[in-house]
C-alpha cells in the first residue's frame, strides 16, 4: 500500500517515473491572507489539471480550498504550506501551517454538525472526500502544523 510517506519520501524532484506509476510532487507557499485559498486552488489546477478528469480537480480543490481557510481563520496563519504528491490515481495533500491548529478538531471528529451548528460542515465535506489517509500532525521540531487528506478519483 502506497502511504503519503512513502510518496513524500520517494519525491525529491518534481516528477518521475517508476514501475508503480506516475508520482508526483507539487509545492507551494501562500501567504496567510484572503487570497490564499483561490491560490490554492489555482496551484490545485496548475498541478492536477492535466492528470485527472474534472470531477476529481475539483473535489481536491474543495478539499484544499477548505483546508488552507481553516489555517487562516483558525490558526491565524501568516503562512501556508500547500503540498499535493501522487503517485498513479491517488494524491495526497498537506496543508501546513506554522501556527498551531488547535481549533482545528482531529479528523475522526470530521462528521456532519446538528443542522443549527455554525462551523464544521467544510471538514465534514473534506472527511466525505477523502479517504482513510486523514491524518492530524504536530511537529514540535520545526513547529509546522499540518492536516494530510488522501483522494482517489470517485468511480460512477
Amino acid at each position: 500500500m502506497t502511504t503519503s510517506a512513502t510518496i513524500n519520501g520517494a519525491v525529491s524532484s518534481s516528477s518521475l517515473s517508476l514501475p508503480i506509476g506516475d508520482v508526483w510532487r507539487s509545492c507551494v507557499e501562500l501567504d496567510g491572507d484572503e487570497r490564499a485559498p483561490k491560490a490554492a486552488r489555482a496551484a490545485v489546477n496548475e498541478a492536477c489539471g492535466h492528470r485527472f478528469g474534472a470531477s476529481t480537480v475539483v473535489d481536491i480543490q474543495l478539499v484544499v480550498s477548505e483546508l488552507v481557510t481553516n489555517c487562516i481563520e483558525h490558526g491565524h496563519a501568516d503562512l501556508v504550506r500547500l503540498c499535493l504528491a501522487g503517485v498513479g490515481e491517488k494524491v495526497s495533500v498537506t496543508v501546513a501551517s506554522a501556527a498551531p491548529l488547535d481549533g482545528v478538531p482531529h479528523p475522526d471528529a470530521w462528521c456532519l454538525p446538528t443542522a443549527t451548528a455554525c462551523s464544521g460542515r467544510g471538514l465534514a465535506m473534506v472527511g466525505k472526500i477523502g479517504s482513510a489517509g486523514l491524518r492530524l500532525t504536530d511537529s514540535a521540531d520545526d513547529a509546522w502544523s499540518a492536516v494530510t487528506v488522501s483522494i482517489e478519483p470517485r468511480t460512477a
